[in-house]
């Protein structure tokens, strides 16, 4: 059986979430593209078992997940990034996250990051996006 990778895709900015998204399907990639944090948990579970905190996951199952730390222009809030990155941690273990971002450089936000999710990989977003794009191809 052969299955295609499932991408997550995380930008609040529209033009940049598009241009990410449609590099990696020219790759060959299956991508869940959402510009805030709360979408993507939608469609990642559905609730949580009766009587435990367990969540009820979908059918999505990320391979790999490709977030942007900064959300001032998500168009839902209610959700933070260090939510869907704990999230990733504790029910998609070999998910791999990178974060990206052109304010990694600051000490407070590493420290959140890693919190969350301990594995997460750190990528400026300053070069282009599709500078981006072809090192998580390489990968």
């Amino acid at each position: 059986m052969n299955t295609i990778p499932m991408v997550l895709v995380l930008d609040d900015n529209a033009e940049d979430l598009e241009m990410v998204d449609i590099q990696l399907r020219k790759f060959g990639y299956a991508t869940l593209a959402k510009r805030d944090p709360a979408s993507i948990l939608r469609r990642l579970y559905t609730g949580r078992e009766r009587g435990t905190n367990r969540p009820i996951l979908t059918n999505n199952y990320p391979t790999l997940a490709v977030l942007d730390y900064e959300m001032h222009h998500a168009p839902d809030s209610s959700r933070r990034v260090e939510e869907l990155l704990q999230f990733l941690w504790e029910n998609y273990p070999n998910c791999r996250v990178i974060m990206y971002s052109s304010v990694l450089g600051r000490s407070d936000v590493r420290d959140r990051i890693n919190t969350a999710h301990p594995l997460a990989l750190l990528e400026d977003k300053r070069p282009a996006v599709d500078a981006l794009v072809q090192r998580i191809h390489r990968a």
